[in-house]
């Protein structure tokens, strides 16, 4: 867990600054160190070898990755809004009633909107980790299909 922690801190600084610097290089990274933590805990490496590991498993297929990260990206999306606006609009709705009847508006916008935090958390709960086993199984099926990959040569 630790490794993992240090890695992700890592890559979200090296991603922010690319992201800061320029947009498309920091897009290019994102997808190419996509599967590191896979790598990192399915093939016990260390960190800079995860990050190696994700690189050599993303050459060559940097837009086949990129459309299955986009697609279950949309897919997550999708599925979280369908389930938590009509849920929030009708807490809304209720809440809204019920604060014009009884005066309290702004308690009760407080408590749409955590009740809204909650239903999303609860949503990403269930939803996650069917599209972390998909990265997953992704990661393993590319990772068996990449010739020479623990060589240890530059990338």
């Amino acid at each position: 867990l630790g490794r993992t922690i240090v890695l992700s801190i890592i890559m979200i600084l090296a991603l922010i600054a690319l992201f800061l610097l320029f947009i498309i290089p920091g897009i290019i990274m994102t997808v190419f160190w996509s599967f590191a933590v896979y790598a990192l805990v399915v093939d016990n490496v260390g960190i800079s070898q995860s990050l190696h590991h994700s690189v050599k498993v993303v050459k060559g297929r940097w837009w086949l990755v990129f459309g299955y990260l986009l697609l279950i990206g949309l897919l997550v999306l999708i599925v979280t809004v369908a389930i938590i606006f009509p849920l929030v609009f009708i807490i809304a709705l209720i809440s809204g009633i019920l604060g014009a009847v009884l005066g309290i508006s702004t308690l009760m916008a407080l408590v749409v909107g955590v009740l809204s935090i909650f239903i999303t958390t609860i949503v990403n709960v269930f939803i996650l980790p069917f599209s972390f086993t998909f990265m997953e199984r992704f990661y393993v099926n590319l990772r068996e299909e990449t010739p020479r990959l623990y060589d240890v040569e530059k990338i």
